[in-house]
């Protein structure tokens, strides 16, 4: 009897045991997880972006993987051959110099994540710092733990993208993946469409001689055969060779060309609707009018994620331009701070490599694109990536096209556009801007007052 109750008592307390051991074990599956939430209304889609329904599993969906690097005294590096006052000053980086800021266990952990499932292609960058697999959306769903979602371009109705609102990640591998592209970002990307037929004795237009002869540009053509530059072109943006050619015959520029084009262009298109074109011609053109006989390229990425995508294709690049030139741009707040940070981290690393980015402010003031047409549509809204620390935001003038003093161009003196500006949300402004910002702040005409933007900013 003694032995039948010591039996139940230990079977009772081995229950007990295992029991306690499997709430334990499924607690600790629960916290090893983690939810990355995207839109709160999601499904509703956005201003640009019209919801169809649930995606056909058959799809071919990319994920972009972005490991967070060890990017620790990465500006530190970046102000020794930046800085002239710097012993080390122009004493760039290469390319394998950039190891020391990967994360190989963050990358190791993306591939035996991916391991996991059907993945169609895997492509990673040099030092790891971007992982991208191609997989069917059921593969992707499964993956992620979400249900991913068709969306269709309210401009076109026919462009569509594949987002979902929410995904999961083990954790281990969520602290070692800064965000993933194609999951909860909605593009905006966009251009002012204005397109104009210029004359070389045109008055009142920035035609080459004009830019030239205002900026004391003496001779366009470049000091030196190892000078190179590109444009970053998206959203299915192309430029005609012979409408280069007859540019450069009408503003009387010695016959220019484009070296090389990386990605799409489709020239035909310009044709079928200029506004196919209107970017990418007027930065081809202009580009290669100011700096003759150079090596540009013609850099063209997807329109879905392209700031990213450029990222990841500069990461990459053995040899890069030693410059670039972007005139595209979304607001700031529509783009996740994680995707901006990594854009800066490359930007800064390129700095390292001698290489600058130049970016457009914008065209729509400090409002953004949703003042376009608008007056009602205020408020304080910077464009990316204009606003990282590690590139140079490039603003427009108006005044020497018509004999006039230079001054910021705006649609209230006449201007097509309105240069855009402001203060970022997401990067805090660099030590070395402090002392003109605060003066700005100070002393400049009619500003609002500093508790509606963010004055730390950038």
């Amino acid at each position: 009897h003694d032995r039948c109750n010591f039996s139940s008592a230990f079977t009772m307390k081995t229950a007990f045991l295992a029991a306690l051991c499997g709430a334990l074990c499924v607690a600790a599956a629960t916290a090893a997880v983690t939810e990355i939430q995207g839109h709160p209304t999601f499904i509703e889609g956005t201003s640009a972006w019209k919801h169809v329904g649930a995606a056909q599993l058959d799809r071919l969906q990319p994920l972009l993987f972005a490991v967070r690097q060890n990017t620790e005294h990465l500006e530190k590096e970046l102000m020794k051959v930046s800085d002239p006052r710097s012993p080390h000053y122009g004493q760039h980086w290469t390319m394998d110099d950039l190891s020391v800021f990967a994360n190989p266990e963050g990358t190791a952990l993306v591939h035996k994540f991916l391991a996991n499932v059907d993945v169609k292609s895997v492509s990673t960058s040099t030092h790891g710092e971007y992982v991208k697999a191609w997989m069917t959306v059921e593969t992707a769903n499964k993956l992620l733990s979400t249900t991913f979602h068709e969306f269709v371009s309210k401009k076109d109705g026919k462009t569509s993208i594949v987002r979902c609102g929410r995904y999961e990640l083990p954790a281990e591998l969520a602290a070692e993946v800064s965000l993933i592209g194609y999951t909860t970002h909605f593009p905006v990307i966009s251009t002012l469409s204005v397109f104009r037929a210029l004359r070389m004795d045109a008055d009142g237009q920035a035609t080459p001689k004009v830019i030239s002869s205002y900026y004391k540009i003496d001779n366009n053509t470049v000091a030196t055969s190892q000078s190179s530059n590109a444009v970053f072109e998206t959203i299915n943006q192309s430029y005609e060779p012979s409408d280069l050619k007859a540019f450069d015959s009408e503003f009387g520029v010695p016959a220019q060309s484009i070296a090389k084009v990386v990605g799409n262009n489709n020239p035909s298109s310009c044709s079928e609707n200029p506004n196919n074109c209107v970017e990418a011609e007027l930065d081809v053109q202009v580009i290669t009018a100011i700096a003759q006989d150079t090596h540009t390229t013609f850099w063209s990425v997807p329109g879905s994620e392209s700031f990213l995508e450029w990222a990841q294709a500069v990461a990459s690049d053995s040899n890069p331009p030693k410059v670039f030139s972007i005139s595209y741009g979304s607001v700031e707040s529509d783009i996740p701070s994680s995707q901006a940070q990594a854009f800066d981290a490359e930007a800064a690393k390129l700095g390292l490599r001698g290489v600058s980015i130049f970016v457009a402010a914008g065209d729509d003031g400090v409002a953004g694109e949703g003042a376009r047409g608008n007056p009602s549509g205020c408020g304080f809204n910077p464009s990316y990536p204009a606003t990282p620390p590690h590139v140079t935001a490039v603003g427009a003038t108006q005044g020497p096209e018509s004999g006039e003093p230079e001054i910021a161009c705006s649609s209230s003196t006449g201007g097509g556009i309105t240069t855009g500006g402001g203060f970022s949300g997401v990067f805090s402004r660099p030590s070395w801007q402090d002392s003109q910002v605060a003066n700005y702040l100070q002393n400049g005409p009619d500003l609002p007052p500093t508790s509606m933007f963010h004055s730390s900013g950038r």
